[in-house]
């Protein structure tokens, strides 16, 4: 049975509840007042910062410490704003992250100076390249934040990611890890230690962009922090401030189908799942918003041909 659902003022529906989407729904709650609703296909929101229980214990899915949240950096700043200040974030002990191999471990501390020296302590013969990782570190994030920014739509990130952006690093950001682990080092330990963060990202030195390497490292330069009381009171805290301005979140939303007239998103076709039945249902909004990836939202979601897709998308979106 197909219900279009009568409740359908809202300003902005957002496919998916993760991060991104909780996000956006409390901006567009704060500064827009607009009346935002969440369509989660799980049974709990938070996407990857939710949490599951097992006997007594409980596990994080996604969260597993955070850099750069120190009150002045800004992505505390911008939790704190998405949050309305509820949030409280923990300090990691000085030595955050230990790498543990068969014959040595290494405590990696919270601060680049201290982790430099330590590593020369260590490896003395190989001093200079060490002093040079850490100053190309910082030159090839640089290269990904500033090419990054130009990727943008918004006119105001693009102007300033194209005045400051220069070649200076790209070709180091954009070899492999590997390869500038092999042209720089000679102790396997010290190139282990160095690459021990790869399973933050997802990707092997030897698959991985060493500008994706350097993000990472930089991002805990400073250490690590947990969220008080665990990941699950991010969407927690930010649940509140959605509904304040009239929103809504809504799990066993399994959103089947983006409907477009015009070349215009105009609603969403929903499975709403009641343990093994389900009811079919439509809701409308001037605004749609899917926060499950580009892959998912053309080849799953999007179910007609459209014409407002530069052609170079259309050719490649199974590549992405």
């Amino acid at each position: 049975m197909t219900v279009r659902e009568d409740h359908n003022d809202y300003d902005a529906i957002i496919i998916g509840s993760g991060i991104g989407a909780l996000t956006t729904a409390s901006l567009l709650s704060q500064i827009k007042k607009k009346k935002v609703l969440i369509l989660e296909k799980h049974w709990v929101i938070g996407g990857q910062t939710h949490v599951f229980k097992r006997k007594k214990y409980h596990f994080d899915v996604g969260v597993h410490y955070i850099g750069n949240m120190d009150q002045r950096c800004m992505p505390r700043q911008i939790f704190n704003f998405i949050t309305e200040n509820k949030l409280e974030w923990n300090k990691m002990p000085h030595v955050f992250e230990k790498f543990v191999y068969p014959d040595f471990t290494f405590g990696v501390p919270a601060h680049p100076d201290e982790y430099r020296e330590k590593l020369i302590d260590l490896f003395p013969s190989e001093r200079e390249a060490i002093e040079k990782y850490f100053v190309d570190v910082k030159t090839a994030s640089k290269w990904m934040e500033r090419n990054y920014a130009t990727s943008f739509q918004v006119p105001l990130l693009k102007l300033l990611g194209s005045l400051s952006k220069s070649k200076k690093g790209k070709a180091m950001a954009l070899s492999t890890t590997k390869e500038y682990m092999d042209k720089n080092f000679k102790d396997p330990k010290l190139k282990a230690v160095l690459c021990s963060q790869w399973g933050d990202f997802g990707l092997p030195p030897s698959k991985s962009a060493f500008g994706m390497h350097c993000l990472i490292v930089t991002h805990y330069f400073y250490g690590g922090y947990y969220p008080e009381g665990g990941s699950k009171n991010i969407a927690m805290y930010i649940q509140p401030t959605i509904e304040k301005s009239g929103g809504r979140l809504m799990v066993n939303q399994d959103v089947e189908e983006i409907i477009i007239k015009n070349d215009r998103a105009v609603g969403v076709k929903v499975k709403e799942k009641h343990g093994k039945s389900f009811t079919l249902k439509e809701y409308y909004a001037p605004v749609i918003i899917s926060s499950v990836g580009f892959y998912g939202t053309f080849n799953h979601l999007v179910k007609q041909k459209v014409d407002f897709l530069p052609e170079f998308l259309v050719m490649n979106v199974n590549h992405l």
